[in-house]
């Protein structure tokens, strides 16, 4: 019954899959997609392992054989009645089953469930067809298979090329400390991957750096060099000569650590952190005019003497600094990777070019062979 029913299945469903088949692998050669002939092939291998596997998986009950049998042989129910009738039941009982003994006794389980080998010949036939349409367009050279080589080969320049701004990436993300700036960097990073990952063709790729690098450098100020020199230098004066109380590389930090020994200083110490304020001022004045005013404003407190007004005048100071570093680390973020991009646009346009100029002169030559004037001397 196993094998019956799976001829049976069998010829019901082979058309459908076979035309199914054949229609995958025609896609494949509408559209340079690389998933119809695979997704064929597994059709054709799912379809048989699922026949098989429901073959030999269901549980087959006995009453079900016996009609089958009865039905094979002819037998007007004479073993499905013996299911149902216990041998012992009188007094009938050991009659139907005696009946039932002789019948097994006499026929072969060939005759009981017959093999449907002769049935859907016809179907066979078309299956057979439809099969050698579809090994014969799988086989026969397809015009997408150079579509589909030169796409494979296009990604694979474009991935080769994508691991510059993947190791950007981890450098960003393996800095101590990345402002929002900076994590809205490495978001637009990620997903430039992504499309990049999901480009067909070079000029995609391309038009997605273009994309990317304009929003990249949309968020670059004119003032970064100025913020960066601010930031920086500022570090620089304070680290070689420290401002009274503080000490250390970080100028935040000296500010208010200056602030806190404000009242240990003498009159004359004031009045020198003062004209030191205003100094330090002067030169924050262009890149971080926050920082400078702040600075301004503690010397100006010192000179009342106001040491309270001048701490807090520090800590704004030691603020606008920190905030000023945090901007100019996050600018200098944002033109690492604007470089990146372009330097992976450039390559992969340069590739391009060289690959058409090669595939142009080779062209030419051709062309000039075939024309030239022939000399027999």
């Amino acid at each position: 019954m196993r094998l019956a029913w799976t001829i049976a299945t069998a010829t019901l469903i082979a058309p459908l899959v076979a035309l199914t088949a054949l229609a995958l692998v025609l896609i494949g050669w509408l559209k340079p997609w690389g998933w119809p002939e695979p997704a064929a092939i597994g059709l054709v291998v799912v379809s048989l392992l699922a026949i098989v596997a429901v073959a030999f998986g269901v549980k087959i009950p006995s009453a079900l054989s016996a009609r089958a049998a009865d039905r094979g042989l002819e037998t007007d129910d004479v073993l499905t009645t013996a299911l149902q009738v216990p041998a012992d039941q009188r007094p009938f009982g050991p009659e139907i089953h005696s009946r039932a003994e002789a019948v097994a006794r006499g026929a072969r389980s060939a005759d009981a469930v017959p093999l449907p080998v002769t049935a859907g010949g016809k179907r066979w036939a078309g299956v057979a067809l439809l099969a050698a349409l579809t090994i014969g367009l799988g086989l026969w050279p397809n015009p997408q298979d150079d579509v589909r080589a030169q796409r494979a080969s296009d990604q694979q320049r474009i991935a080769e090329e994508a691991e510059q701004i993947e190791e950007l990436i981890e450098e960003l993300q393996a800095e101590p400390e990345t402002s929002p700036a900076e994590e809205e960097l490495i978001s637009e990073l990620e997903q430039l991957l992504q499309d990049l990952e999901e480009a067909d063709s070079i000029e995609e790729a391309l038009a997605d750096l273009a994309e990317a690098e304009a929003e990249i450098d949309a968020g670059i100020t004119p003032e970064f060099l100025s913020q960066k020199a601010a930031a920086s230098g500022l570090d620089r004066q304070l680290e070689s000569e420290p401002l009274p109380g503080a000490a250390g590389a970080d100028a935040a930090d000296q500010l208010d650590q200056a602030g806190d020994e404000l009242e240990n200083l003498t009159p004359e110490e004031q009045e020198a952190l003062a004209d030191r304020l205003d100094q330090l001022a002067d030169d924050q004045a262009v890149g971080n005019p926050e920082a400078a005013a702040a600075l301004r404003q503690a010397a100006e407190a010192l000179r009342n003497g106001d040491a309270a007004a001048a701490q807090a005048a520090l800590g704004e100071a030691a603020g606008a600094q920190r905030e000023g570093r945090a901007a100019a680390a996050a600018q200098g973020d944002a033109t690492r990777a604007s470089n990146v991009v372009g330097n992976v646009s450039e390559n992969l346009a340069n590739g391009q070019q060289g690959e058409g100029q090669g595939e142009g002169q080779g062209q030419a030559e051709g062309q000039g062979q075939g024309e030239g004037p022939v000399s027999y001397t």
